[in-house]
């Protein structure tokens, strides 16, 4: 975005004069270490084309392979890290289980990223069952990347009820009760309601 201001950002989120690419593969290094995304120009006749490859192993020696002959969670995450990077203080983003098909280290990481993001301005509501993307926020929390009051977790439990009007005990409606959960500057968590963090567990 023309406007954003790279060089107000917290350290180490969206370092000034650092390459988007370069920092979409710091993070996709830490979140599935060797793996590297690269975007190769290619000419077709008279038009011009990119081809988005995903290496493994080290500079001189990596194999590269197309998006689809890699991991989902490579595949999955990086737009993911792209639109972490590339949002800006007041936008709002909205992910959808993160975590899928990645590695619990690489899910801490991402959890991680996004609360780096939400620490430069950016809102962001994410949708996860992971106890490792809630513990990677926790972390940041205790290491000082984002505050406490930044940080709102909202647990919906499912509940069964009579019906109103029921005629008998087999009348039931399903609900989610919502249950907001506080974060304290070490990380801790107010509340861990049943079935809460159960990975974790």
């Amino acid at each position: 975005h023309p406007n954003t201001k790279l060089h107000q950002a917290p350290p180490d989120f969206m370092p000034y004069g650092i390459p988007l690419i370069e920092q979409v593969n710091s993070w996709l290094d830490e979140i599935s270490p060797g793996a590297r995304f690269y975007v190769e120009r290619v000419g077709l006749g008279d038009e011009e084309s990119f081809v988005v490859k995903i290496g493994f192993g080290e500079e001189l020696d990596m194999r590269q392979f197309k998006p689809q002959n890699v991991g989902l969670g490579i595949s999955y995450v990086l737009p993911v890290l792209v639109t972490l990077l590339t949002s800006w203080p007041g936008a709002i983003i909205i992910i959808e289980n993160p975590e899928a098909h990645i590695h619990p280290r690489g899910q801490a990481k991402l959890g991680e990223l996004i609360a780096r993001a939400a620490a430069y301005g950016v809102q962001v509501f994410v949708e996860t069952h992971s106890d490792h993307i809630i513990n990677g926020v926790r972390v940041a929390v205790r290491d000082g990347v984002l505050k406490p009051e930044d940080v709102n977790i909202a647990f919906f439990e499912r509940k069964e009820r009579l019906k109103d009007n029921a005629k008998n005990s087999d009348d039931m409606e399903i609900y989610s009760e919502i249950r907001n959960i506080k974060i304290d500057d070490n990380g801790s968590l107010s509340e861990y309601p049943e079935d809460f963090m159960d990975e974790w567990n």
